[in-house]
């Protein structure tokens, strides 16, 4: 059996750093405690970071007394200039273009809203060949220069604070709506714990007997957020239909 990369991280206070009591050492221990328990598990000590404030975990690193978390500023100066060559260049091939946007996924999820930067690029690259290159149109070149400019401030600010307006937002291939709700902040905060951190997989044009076979690894609705949608005061934000 073989494990990688277990990640144990807490949220501490600074006053009870040192405390052989504190949150993330009781935690350390237990974690420890339960690989002792299953024999014939060997842990790579050589590999390991205990008790640090900064660190690298999964490509991610964190700065514990700043409270951010971010890829690696030397990897996103890396992609920034690429970015920046490819659209003062304005000539590229499929492959290039692939590779170019596939590389700032991972930066992108720290600040998500940053991932709709990329829109006109997508059919772009479908309708080429590989292997030929050619002169990108003016949107392209847009949003390659659009994400070289915003890779340096991608950064999650670990200790913003959870929002009061909750929003829903659905679509088919013609048309889009969006509602928004004011709530209070320590509801916004429990929505928050129970929300789902991590999609499936869906298609539009599923039947009902692909739909039943699909296994989906999202939890089920609950009665309770069901109630409460119903009773939130909602108003329209947007609703048109695609040109």
């Amino acid at each position: 059996v073989y494990i990688d990369d277990h990640v144990v991280t807490c949220v501490c206070k600074i006053n009870s750093l040192g405390d052989p009591c504190a949150l993330d050492r009781v935690t350390l221990a237990k974690s420890d405690a339960a690989y002792d328990s299953v024999k014939h598990i060997q842990m790579s000590r050589e590999k390991e970071v205990r008790l640090q404030h900064n660190f690298i975990v999964w490509g991610t690193q964190i700065c514990g007394w700043q409270g951010t978390a971010a890829t690696p500023s030397e990897k996103r100066a890396l992609i920034s200039t690429l970015l920046a060559a490819v659209a003062s260049e304005r000539r590229s091939d499929r492959k290039t273009l692939e590779r170019l946007v596939a590389c700032t996924i991972h930066p992108f999820q720290h600040v998500r809203w940053f991932m709709c930067i990329w829109s006109s690029i997508y059919p772009f690259i479908s309708s080429l060949p590989y292997g030929v290159r050619v002169k990108l149109p003016c949107e392209v070149v847009n949003e390659l220069s659009v994400a070289a400019l915003c890779l340096p401030i991608a950064v999650a600010d670990l200790r913003w604070d959870i929002g009061n307006e909750l929003s829903a937002v659905d679509a088919t291939p013609g048309r889009e709506g969006g509602t928004r709700s004011y709530i209070p902040h320590a509801l916004g905060k429990q929505l928050f714990r129970f929300g789902e951190h991590h999609g499936d997989y869906s298609r539009l044009d599923w039947s009902v007997m692909q739909e039943s076979l699909a296994k989906c690894k999202m939890c089920g609705p609950r009665e309770f957020i069901d109630q409460l949608a119903d009773a939130l005061p909602w108003r329209e934000v947007t609703n048109r239909e695609f040109d």
